[in-house]
């Protein structure tokens, strides 16, 4: 559903909002992937490329930038940016219509608009906007693409992929189930499958067969880097120690000892 938005707004500007860090990054990459026009901008980056790319994306004609949603207060939204897309829960009902109401415009709907994916258990979410007494329509997206089972081969594909898709659904989780808002997010409603399927994957990844794999793989490599490492070239003599390791004077010394004479004793 969300690449079928992007692509019918792709001569926009479009703000979308994540849960964590971790999903910002797995999907500016899946989207560049899938030529988008699309960065990131988060915590695990350095002060001066945040500033850089914020930038960049200021200034573009049209684009897609990804941010984590506890970013989104501190963020300055340019004002030439169309659309600010909440595509997985916001922290905070509140702040999230705070953040909107910067840029909205009840006189021209069409210049600053907002939109927030919703799922069926999550429509509790709504009561929020009525007591805020913010408007809301309903947006509807025909025709979307079914880009699933592509996403699915890509994933199996490309390993760096499939891990940030792995981190990013288990962060998913952990962000959803510590939610201060349980009664409209309740990770027990979750269908774990249908959220496997919005990371890529056909089935819910196991983060302790990522850390076996993980281990296997790096046992591999020690054991081929054991393999490969240079060892010294024991050159083979010839010596007398060898084989049955006798002395070839041997039976001449034991004849000798024989044919001395006996003690004082014996001789007595």
């Amino acid at each position: 559903m969300l690449y079928t938005f992007l692509k019918r707004n792709v001569g926009e500007k479009v703000l979308v909002f994540f849960s964590t860090t971790k999903s910002t990054q797995f999907y500016a990459r899946l989207l560049r992937r899938l030529k988008f026009d699309a960065r990131a901008i988060h915590n695990g980056m350095s002060k001066e490329r945040f500033i850089s790319e914020f930038l960049e994306f200021g200034h573009a004609d049209a684009g897609i930038l990804c941010v984590p949603d506890f970013q989104g207060n501190d963020l300055t939204v340019p004002p030439s940016c169309g659309w600010i897309v909440q595509f997985e829960p916001c922290s905070d009902p509140a702040e999230y219509i705070f953040r909107v109401g910067r840029i909205s415009a009840e006189d021209d709907p069409s210049v600053h608009r907002a939109l927030l994916f919703l799922t069926a258990g999550q429509f509790g979410f709504l009561k929020y906007y009525r007591a805020a007494k913010v408007k809301v329509y309903e947006y509807e997206i025909p025709r979307i693409s079914n880009v699933q089972r592509e996403l699915v081969k890509m994933m199996k594909k490309e390993e760096r992929l499939k891990k940030l898709g792995t981190e990013a659904y288990h962060a998913f989780l952990l962000a959803y189930a510590s939610h201060d808002y349980r009664d409209v997010y309740n990770v027990h409603d979750l269908d774990e499958r249908k959220l496997a399927m919005c990371f890529g994957f056909d089935r819910p990844p196991s983060k302790k067969a990522e850390e076996e794999e993980k281990g296997s793989s790096f046992q591999e490599a020690m054991k081929s880097r054991e393999e490969n490492r240079w060892r010294a070239i024991k050159v083979e003599r010839k010596s007398w120690m060898q084989g049955e390791k006798s002395w070839r004077y041997s039976d001449i010394h034991a004849d000798k000892m024989k044919a001395q004479p006996q003690s004082r004793k014996e001789r007595r």
